[in-house]
C-alpha cells in the first residue's frame, strides 16, 4: 500500500510522537487540570497545571495548546522558573511540529536548548535535543536527524534518564527502519524495550513489541513480526488498553494473510473491527473493514467481503483517506469487472485514475513545500549546503499490482474471446453474402452489421489499451527517474506487445527493454506477464541481481504459459535486456536475453564515438530449443558522456526508403552516433520523424521500443 515517503514519513512520526510524549486527550485529566489552575494561589503550581493542559491539546488542538503556553512561558519568565520555562518551550516547538510549521519548530528547540545550556536543565536538554532530531527527521535531513538524536542519547545515557532515553532509541529505530537499515532498526528497539522493562512502563512495553513486530514485517520474517505482535496483544489485554488490542490485531491479521492463512487473518481483522468500532475509532474502522473485506475475496468469498469494502469505502470518503480510497476503488473495479458489470467496473476504473493523479499532485505539492521549509531552516542557520530532492512515486504496493494485472489480464482475455466469436460471426456473415450477393439490399444491411461489429471490437481493444497504459509507467516517469533519457515507443496495433518498464530501489534504478511474443493483443498478454513478474521479483522478493532477475522471470513465464518444450508446444516469451543502473558510482549492470545493448563512447586519445555492442545470450525469457540455461551477467565501469541504448527489433527490421528494403542495424547506429551532440530530449522525435520517412506508405510491420540514457 503505497503511499507516498514523505506522507508515510510524516504521519509515522506523529504517530510515534504521540506514543512517546502523550496519551490522547482526556477530559477528566483536563478538568482536573483546570480546577487545580482555578483555586492555585502559587505561581509555580498554575505553571505546572498550564504545561500539563498543553499537553494534552498539543496533538488534537494545536491552537489551543499554544494559546496556553503562552501564558505559561510569560509567567514561568516572570518567576524565572527555568525547569518549567524549559518544559513550556519544548510543548510549543511540539505545537509548531504539529501546525507544520517545522521552520518555527526549529527556533523554539534552539532556543530551548540555549537556555538549557544557561540554566543547566540537562535534562530538559536531552528532550530538547532529542524533539529537534524528530523534526529533521520528518523534513528527511537524516544525517541532522540523527546527529541531534545521539547528542541526546549521550545526556540521557550519562544521566541515567531511562524514561527519555527510551523514547529517544524508540525515535532512532523507526528512523533506520524508514531508511530501510532494518537490523540497525531493531538494535534500537530493543535497546529501548530493555529500559521500558525496567521502569516497568507497560504500555510502552507493548509499543516497542509492536514496532519490532513491524520490522520483521518488513524483513519479511513474518513468523518472528507474528510472534511480536502476539506479545504485545498479551500485555495491552492485561492493561485493558482497547485502542491498543485493535492495532494488535489489525497487525496479526497483517502478518498472517502474508503467510497465506486467510482464514486465521479474517478472524483477527474481525476482532480488530470490533474493537474500533466500540471506541468508535473511525479512521482504524476504515482499514480494518478494508481488510476484512480483501481477505474475504482472498478466500474466494466476494459476497460476504462487498458489503466490508462499500463500508470501508463510505468512511474513507467520509475522512478523506485518499490512500485508502485508492485501495478501494481498485478492489471494487477488481469484483465489478470479474462480475461482468464493466458499467459498475469503469466508474470504479475512474475513480481510482482521478484519486491516484489527486495523490501524485499532493505529493509533489507536499514535497516542494518542504523543500521550501528546509531552504528557510538552512537560510537562517547561514549554511551554505544544497538540497536534495528524493523522487518517491505513487507507488504502490505489490498487493496492488498483483490485482491491477491480474485484472488487466482478465479484461485482456475477455477481449480475446470476444474478438474471436465476433471474427467467427463475420466469416459465417461474408460466406452469407456471397450466397445472396444478387440481393442489394441485404447486402447494404450486412455491411452495417459488419461497421458496427468492427466498432465493437475496436472500443474493445481501445479499452484494453487504456487498461495496458495504466499499469505500464509513462514516459514522464521514466523522464522523472532517468531526466537525461528518452524513450521512442511505437506499438504497431492498438496495444503493444513491446513494453518498457523501470523502478527506483535505494541506490539502483532497474530499468527494461522489452520485445514479447506477436504484437497486438497477444503481445500485451505477454507484457502483463512481464511487468506484473518484474515487480514482484524486484519489489516483493528483493532480487537485485540481473542474471537472477532474468532466470526467475523465465521461470515463471515457462510455468505460467505451462511450456514443456514439446513439439508443436508454446514457444511463447519475450526478448529483453534488463539494466540496474548505481548513479552514485557510475556503473551497469545487466543482462541481456536475445537482444543487445549498445554504449556509444568516445575513443580513447581521439574525438571520435563509437558503439560498443555487448552480445545477448541467445536464448528468451521463455521455453528455449535448448531447454534452461543461466544468464550471463554483465558490468561496465561508465564514464561522464556515455549513452546507454536498449531496444527491440521493430526499428531495425522496418521496410522502407526507395527500394522497400529493411532499415537495418548498421543504419540506426550511424542514425544514433549522428545525433551525439544533440540533447536526449530531442532523440526521440528526430528517431520517429526518420523512422517515418523511411516507412513512407508501407505498413508497420512491427512494435517499436528504443531507450538511450545519457551518463552525465
Amino acid at each position: 500500500m503505497l503511499t507516498s515517503t514523505k506522507k508515510r514519513t510524516f504521519t509515522a512520526l506523529i504517530f510515534v510522537l504521540v506514543t512517546i510524549l502523550c496519551n490522547a486527550q482526556n477530559k477528566r485529566i483536563i478538568d482536573s487540570l483546570n480546577k487545580v489552575l482555578q483555586t492555585s494561589k502559587h505561581d509555580t503550581v498554575s505553571i505546572k497545571a498550564l504545561n500539563s493542559i498543553a499537553k494534552q491539546y498539543w496533538t488534537s488542538n494545536p491552537d489551543t495548546s499554544m494559546s496556553i503556553l503562552k501564558q505559561s512561558i510569560e509567567l514561568s519568565w516572570k518567576q524565572r522558573d527555568k525547569k518549567f520555562l524549559c518544559s513550556a518551550l519544548l510543548y510549543k516547538a511540539y505545537t509548531f511540529s504539529a501546525l507544520d510549521q517545522f521552520d518555527s519548530s526549529i527556533a523554539v528547540y534552539k532556543t530551548g536548548i540555549t537556555l538549557a545550556d544557561k540554566y543547566k536543565q540537562v535534562k530538559a536538554k536531552g528532550q530538547l535535543l532529542s524533539g529537534l532530531g524528530n523534526v529533521y527527521n520528518i523534513l528527511g535531513d537524516y544525517e541532522k536527524s540523527i546527529n541531534y538524536y545521539m547528542q541526546a542519547v549521550k545526556i540521557q545515557e550519562s544521566e541515567n534518564e531511562k524514561n527519555g532515553l527510551a523514547k529517544t532509541y524508540n525515535s532512532l529505530g523507526v528512523l533506520f527502519d524508514w531508511q530501510g537499515d532494518h537490523l540497525k532498526a531493531l538494535e534500537y528497539h530493543f535497546k529501548g524495550l530493555k529500559l521500558k522493562e525496567e521502569v516497568q512502563d507497560s504500555n510502552a512495553i507493548a509499543m516497542s513489541l509492536n514496532n519490532i513486530g513491524n520490522v520483521y514485517g518488513s524483513l519479511k520474517k513474518l513468523d518472528s513480526a507474528l510472534l511480536f505482535h502476539q506479545k504485545a496483544l498479551a500485555i495491552r489485554i492485561l492493561t485493558n488498553d482497547r485502542n491498543g488490542m485493535g492495532l494488535s490485531y489489525n497487525n496479526i491479521g497483517n502478518a498472517l494473510s502474508q503467510l497465506n492463512k486467510p482464514k486465521e487473518a479474517l478472524e483477527n481483522y474481525l476482532t480488530s473491527f470490533k474493537l474500533f468500532e466500540e471506541n468508535g475509532d473511525e479512521l482504524n474502522m476504515a482499514r480494518s473493514s478494508f481488510n476484512i473485506g480483501n481477505e474475504y475475496f482472498l478466500l474466494k468469498e466476494p459476497e460476504k467481503g462487498f458489503p466490508y469494502v462499500k463500508k470501508s469505502e463510505k468512511l474513507a470518503d467520509e475522512l478523506k483517506i485518499k490512500e485508502l480510497q485508492k485501495d478501494v476503488f481498485l478492489t471494487l473495479l477488481n469484483y465489478y469487472s470479474a462480475k461482468g458489470d464493466f458499467k459498475n467496473g469503469f466508474e470504479y476504473s475512474e475513480k481510482f485514475r482521478v484519486v491516484n493523479d489527486s495523490l501524485y499532485n499532493e505529493n509533489k505539492s507536499k514535497e516542494i513545500n518542504e523543500l521550501n521549509t528546509r531552504y528557510e531552516t538552512e537560510k537562517k542557520e547561514q549554511e551554505n549546503k544544497s538540497l536534495q530532492l528524493e523522487n518517491d512515486l505513487s507507488n504502490k504496493t505489490i498487493k496492488q499490482q498483483k490485482l491491477v494485472s491480474y485484472f488487466i489480464i482478465t479484461g485482456l482475455l475477455l477481449v480475446s474471446v470476444l474478438a474471436f466469436f465476433i471474427f467467427r460471426g463475420l466469416k459465417q456473415q461474408r460466406k452469407a453474402n456471397q450466397i445472396i450477393s444478387a440481393q442489394k439490399h441485404e447486402v447494404e444491411h450486412q455491411k452495417e452489421l459488419v461497421d458496427e461489429k468492427n466498432k465493437e471490437i475496436t472500443d474493445s481493444i481501445n479499452y484494453a489499451k487504456r487498461i495496458q497504459t495504466a499499469l505500464l509507467p509513462s514516459i514522464e516517469t521514466f523522464s522523472e527517474i532517468l531526466p537525461d533519457s528518452f524513450v521512442l515507443f511505437k506499438p504497431k496495433d492498438i496495444v503493444s506487445g513491446d513494453f518498457f518498464w523501470i523502478t527506483q530501489k535505494d541506490n539502483y534504478v532497474f530499468y527494461v527493454a522489452a520485445d514479447c511474443t506477436g504484437h497486438g493483443v497477444p503481445g500485451a498478454f505477454m507484457s502483463m506477464l512481464g511487468t506484473s513478474f518484474l515487480n514482484e521479483i524486484i519489489n516483493d522478493k528483493n532480487i537485485t541481481e540481473p542474471c537472477d532477475i532474468l532466470d526467475l522471470l523465465k521461470v515463471k513465464i515457462i510455468k505460467a504459459l505451462k511450456q514443456k518444450g514439446e513439439i508443436g508446444g508454446s514457444k511463447d516469451g519475450m526478448d529483453m535486456v534488463l539494466c540496474r543502473l548505481d548513479k552514485n558510482k557510475n556503473e551497469l549492470v545487466f543482462s541481456a536475453a536475445n537482444n543487445p545493448l549498445w554504449l556509444l563512447r568516445a575513443s580513447t586519445g581521439s574525438a571520435s564515438l563509437q558503439i560498443i555492442e555487448y552480445k545477448a545470450d541467445k536464448q528468451p525469457v521463455g521455453i528455449g530449443s535448448e531447454g534452461f540455461e543461466h544468464f550471463t551477467q554483465h558490468t561496465i565501469q561508465l564514464e561522464k558522456g556515455d549513452v546507454i541504448y536498449t531496444f527491440s527489433d521493430g526499428y531495425a527490421d522496418q521496410f522502407g526508403g526507395a527500394k522497400g528494403k529493411k532499415f537495418k542495424y548498421k543504419q540506426l547506429e550511424d542514425t544514433l552516433i549522428s545525433l551525439c551532440n544533440t540533447p536526449m530530449q530531442q532523440h526521440a522525435e528526430t528517431l520517429n520523424q526518420k523512422f517515418e520517412e523511411w516507412r513512407g506508405s508501407l505498413e508497420q510491420v512491427d512494435d517499436v521500443c528504443v531507450i538511450g540514457v545519457k551518463i552525465s
